[in-house]
């Protein structure tokens, strides 16, 4: 008798008898469950509702039994006593498997498999190895550095200076004692104090963090190990890092060659010792070392490595060898003797004083470790610090603080030392094998389809299916074996293909129209998506069959489901048949079929109600429907989603109206769509259409070869033909072949090319088609508006550009390259006012803070108030929330504004409109101090604008400005209309833009929604500002061609086909204007993000006391 417990992960019922997989941290165990045996008594309950019914996959139950093995050798547990030990309250994420066999978690989107990565180990084996590879890594350098008497210790994480790396940190504030203080960049300078103090040797396992950009290879939280080792030096510790190094693969992997991707990395010593500048001549024949600052950049320019004025000697070097030397060295290899600008902590070279005593370990192209003979000499390290000082001061927001107390430290003598810091996560991944299969046998086949059944078995394709799907598979491919040459891989790939498509119905199965009209009936459960499917059968019929077609709503229980279809209806353009007052939907199906045999239209698509369960009225109902019409075609429409209940509810629609065929809907990804299959084996009927996103032309014709292609990530190619197909246009396409041979392709041919890829639809479905390139997507999610960038950047080109690329020179590619949108605009502007703050802190000025007034909980209000909060944390400033009850008096509210008036400590504050109905708007936006009111609103700061004397502006206009300026557009002497008179935009923008500064002097128009003739004043405007608050108000027809166009406005409006069920829209039709316009700002993301950017620029300039 033995006693198991562990997670249910997958279950097969079968009557009587079932079995299951259960797993814990040691592996998974299948076991076998008899009713008798669990129920010996008369009361069978237990297993038929408990068991069957209760437990779910991934419960965790307990089991007593004994140990048996099946026919086919697998060891089992016949389980005597069940326990349940904890019930699990959510659904686990279908598992699935690739061509090579590898089960992988439905867990596709990589930022939720870290976020829950509890789920993550759970449904997948391979991530538990990670954890216990890293744990094998730090125990065996620990065991390394204990064996030598070295000593861990531990430094602090938050720190008054980020000191020991070139970084940008992270920012944070110590409200007790009112200082900033930084996450931890590097332990260096403290564990260095340690050697200054006495002791001999010290390590640490550190997380630092620093606050830069991130890629595969760059994470803003990282671990490292960092050793500082006294009467030692640089050469020293290469020797001891191969030692190190050598025995870490040999305890972590079993030997010194590792596998990793297709290289063979091998950590034997000793590792071969390259000078950086060497290396850069080697791999660029370029001579590096004599060169200066003007030097190395002619070298950027002709290796085609962009620069900026930030970068010194130091950074260019290292742009340098990191773009064209780097990625050279596979096996570990020492880069030394890096030149001082890029080491201000390391000592000077013994034979070279223009160089340092440092090595970087390369291996597999990365960087592994950093070592130093370390600087010791308080003197030098005080004018390497402040070299740093002034790469600061140029810009270089990664240069390094000055730490006095470290150079004081040094000032009472640090023994020579050698220090190193190797990056625990880039030397996880350095020393984890990646293994290859060779030559398939049996035992592989049958391990392989063990996996790949049990990933059908997971998306819910039915036992019975699976199996005798892997027991045809293992029948072939073994069959085959003797008879070919081929690699079994490849056989075998290409047998489950065959036999795949062959499961989901073999070949693709079109509609049938027949009939006068063509009568096509849906049938489903609630929630299914038929009344979607209706809208997006329709628009196939009427784009790809040339059919006018008439869609009927017959769900009579949701007048929902009828204002849906109409809003479907029309969106496609196709008309829509409706008996609001009528709740019997067999005549408004037979109504519906004579009214369109009476105004020619030759197809029908009846939507029917659904239910949540198959029910006696239900089935009934759709019966009668279905005789009366007698439909040509009637679809059962399931979701991908759904498990295999869904089976027993195909069937029983099929027992009753002998359905034509299966639609699979809400079809996000390959992983799904298991219990369709088994429909289609359960009542041999197609599939015959898949609906692939929430866009009216997300639907797919079912071709099951083509689908068997993109599970096993051989992609679909004639898919994506097919769609390329639709877009194309042959004389247009005839017209950009001979722009090009010409060389005359102009940015609107780009433009129109990048619109045509949009509407072929889900970029990462598109993806998907590619051969191979789904695979190297996995986790990967492509947002479907990357085009935007790209396109805001040439509709930020005058039309002369777009036709002429060749007259783009530096300063238009400045403006260009800021585009239309005013995410990227006020990005730039939030990086700019992080370098100011940064420049004050360094000079122990004190940083700017602003203050928030927030009356109530108003949920925009909130949403508004938090997101300036957040602005303000990341570019370093304090902020103050000031969160009052609803009831508060107008008396109270004002004593607050003039304590925050008072308190020197707080540069500017805004009060959160609107207020209260009992409070006074006016007397408590004149009650702010006008030197503190950062939102540009009181009378003082009004006035000064319209004097044109320094004052705080409004934040929005203020970034109308803003953006007008750094789009370089010219407005002297410009006709500029500002549509709206509001105090916030209108009124204020209208003065701003009539004055003289460099973005003024223009002749201003302003207009309200009350004046008339408005086209008149549009359509000679150069530039048009529009603030009105109505969607889509300004249209093509109201402006000429190279206008500049601000749209202000934003409004939520209604959508069903948004998860979101609304859109949101500017007071500008978008895609008619943009196409006339030289610029214009897209909504969201165009003036929207400026207001926030520039109050905090009003807030930096409060700080500076500029009034």
């Amino acid at each position: 008798m033995v006693v198991l417990s562990g997670r249910m992960m997958s279950r097969r019922l079968m009557g009587k008898a079932s079995f299951a997989e259960i797993k814990d941290a040691s592996g998974r165990m299948q076991i076998y469950i008899n009713r008798d045996e669990i129920c010996p008594e008369e009361d069978k309950n237990f297993y038929n509702e408990v068991f069957k019914k209760l437990l779910d996959i991934g419960d965790i139950i307990g089991v007593e039994g004994t140990v048996f093995k099946t026919k086919v050798g697998e060891i089992s547990v016949s389980v005597k006593k069940l326990s349940l030990l904890s019930k699990s309250l959510r659904p686990l994420p279908v598992v699935k498997t690739d061509a090579d066999g590898n089960i992988h978690d439905a867990f596709s989107d990589a930022e939720l498999r870290y976020r829950q990565r509890y789920v993550d180990l759970i449904v997948n084996d391979d991530v538990k190895d990670t954890f216990i590879k890293r744990t094998k890594i730090t125990n065996s350098i620990r065991q390394f550095f204990n064996e030598r008497g070295y000593l861990e210790v531990e430094t602090p994480i938050l720190q008054p200076i980020p000191g020991g790396a070139a970084a940008r940190p992270f920012v944070t504030h110590h409200n007790a004692l009112n200082i900033p203080l930084y996450l931890r960049i590097a332990n260096e300078l403290y564990l260095k104090r340690l050697i200054v103090g006495g002791f001999d040797a010290v390590y640490e396992f550190a997380k630092d963090f620093r606050n830069e950009g991130m890629d595969k290879t760059h994470n803003p939280e990282f671990t490292v190990m960092e050793l500082y080792v006294a009467y030692k030096d640089y050469r020293w510790m290469m020797g001891m890092t191969e030692q190190l190094l050598e025995r870490v693969a040999v305890d972590s992997k079993g030997g010194t060659e590792v596998t990793v991707g297709d290289e063979k990395i091998n950590f034997k010593a000793p590792y071969p010792r390259v000078p950086i500048l060497e290396a850069i001549k080697i791999h660029t024949g370029f001579d590096v070392s004599e060169m200066d600052e003007i030097g190395l950049r002619g070298v950027c320019d002709k290796l085609n490595i962009p620069t900026d004025e930030t970068m010194g000697i130091g950074k260019l070097i290292d742009e340098i060898f990191g773009e064209k030397c780097e990625h050279h060295y596979i096996q570990p290899t020492f880069i030394t003797d890096y030149p001082k600008e890029m080491s201000p902590l390391t000592k000077t070279h013994r034979d070279n004083p223009r160089l340092t005593e440092r090595f970087e370990l390369m291996v597999n192209g990365k960087e592994l470790a950093n070592a130093y003979s370390e600087l010791n000499d308080p003197i030098d390290q005080k004018e390497r610090f402040q070299s740093q000082l002034a790469l600061a001061e140029k810009g270089d927001d990664e240069a390094m603080f000055i730490d006095a107390d470290f150079i004081r430290a040094l000032e009472y003598g640090m023994p020579p030392t050698s220090g190193i810091g190797i990056g625990i996560d880039r030397l996880e991944k350095a020393v984890h094998s990646l293994k290859g299969k060779g030559r398939i046998t049996e035992t592989n086949i049958a391990d392989t389809l063990k996996q790949v059944r049990r990933a059908l078995i997971a998306a819910d394709v039915n036992f019975k299916i699976a199996k005798q799907f892997t027991e045809t598979v293992k029948e072939k491919a073994i069959g085959q074996k003797v008879l070919t040459s081929l690699q079994p891989g490849q056989l075998l790939i290409k047998i489950v293909r065959d036999e795949l498509a062959n499961l989901m119905g073999g070949s693709a199965a079109d509609v049938n129209l027949d009939g006068s009209p063509a009568v096509i009936l849906m049938s489903g459960l609630q929630g299914s998506g038929k009344t979607t499917f209706s809208g997006k059968l329709a628009k196939y019929l009427q784009d790809k069959k040339n059919r006018s077609v008439l869609l009927v709503g017959c769900d009579v229980y949701r007048p929902a489901a009828l204002d849906q279809l109409e809003v479907l209806a029309q969106q496609i353009g196709a008309s829509v048949y409706l008996e609001r007052n009528n709740q019997d939907p067999v005549s408004i199906a037979k109504n519906a079929v004579a009214y369109a045999k009476k105004n020619q239209k030759n197809t029908v698509i009846i939507d029917t109600a659904g239910r949540l369960a198959v029910d006696e009225v239900l089935m009934k109902e759709i019966a009668n429907i279905h005789k009366a019409v007698t439909p040509s075609e009637t679809f059962f429409v399931v979701d991908a989603m759904t498990g295999q209940d869904a089976v027993n509810t195909a069937k029983a629609f099929h027992d009753l109206l002998n359905f034509d065929g299966v639609v699979l809907t809400k079809l996000d990804g390959d992983t799904r769509g298991g219990a369709a299959i088994s429909i289609k084996s359960v009542v041999n009927k197609p599939i015959k259409f898949v609906g692939t996103g929430e866009k009216m032309d997300a639907l797919d014709v079912f071709h099951p070869d083509r689908m068997a292609d993109r599970i096993l990530g051989m992609g679909d190619v004639v898919s994506l033909v097919e769609k390329a197909q639709e877009q194309y246009d042959e004389q247009q396409a005839k017209k950009v072949q001979k722009r090009i041979a010409k060389n005359q392709f102009g940015f609107d041919d780009f433009l129109q090319q990048i619109q045509q890829i949009k509407k072929m639809g889900n970029l990462k479905d598109l993806m998907g088609m590619i051969p191979g390139a789904g695979k190297m997507m996995k986790g990967v999610e492509i947002d479907d508006d990357a085009f935007k960038g790209v396109e805001a950047m040439i509709q930020s080109m005058t039309p002369k550009e777009r036709r002429n690329p060749k007259i783009i020179n530096a300063s238009r590619k400045k403006r260009i390259t800021q585009g239309s949108d005013g995410k990227k605009t006020a990005a730039t502007i939030k990086q700019e006012i992080t370098k100011e703050v940064l420049s004050l802190k360094k000079n122990g000025q004190k940083t700017p803070h602003l203050a928030a007034i927030i009356v109530g909980d108003n949920g925009a209000s909130r949403t508004y108030v938090n997101a300036k909060v957040k602005a303000c944390e990341a570019v370093g400033f304090d902020s103050t929330l000031v969160e009052l009850p609803l009831e508060i008096s107008q008396k109270q509210l004002l004593e607050k504004i003039t304590e925050l008036n008072t308190d020197k400590k707080i540069d500017g504050f805004i009060v959160q409109l609107p207020l209260p109905k009992h409070i006074d708007e006016q007397e408590v936006l004149m009650a702010v101090a006008p030197e503190k009111d950062v939102d540009g609103f009181h009378p003082v700061n009004v006035g000064k604008m319209a004097l044109e004397l320094p004052a705080f502006l409004p934040a929005t206009p203020y970034g109308i400005l803003e953006l007008l300026e750094r789009y370089d557009i010219s407005t002297a002497g410009k006709e500029v209309v500002v549509i709206g008179r509001s105090h916030i935009v209108g009124r204020p923008m209208s003065i701003l833009m009539s004055q003289k500064h460099s973005v003024g002097n223009a002749t201003v128009t302003l207009l309200h929604s009350r004046s008339e003739h408005i086209q008149h004043f549009t359509k000679r405007a150069d530039i048009v500002i529009v603030a009105l608050g109505k969607p889509h108000f300004l249209t093509a027809d109201m402006v000429k061609e190279g206008v500049v166009v601000v749209d202000v406005g934003i409004t939520r409006v209604d959508d069903p086909s948004k998860k979101s069920g609304f859109k949101l829209l500017g007071d500008v039709d978008y895609e008619t204007v943009s196409k006339k316009a030289s610029h214009i700002t897209p909504v969201p993301g165009g003036v929207g993000p400026m207001t926030i950017a520039m109050l905090l620029k009003n807030t930096l300039r409060a700080r500076k006391t500029f009034l």
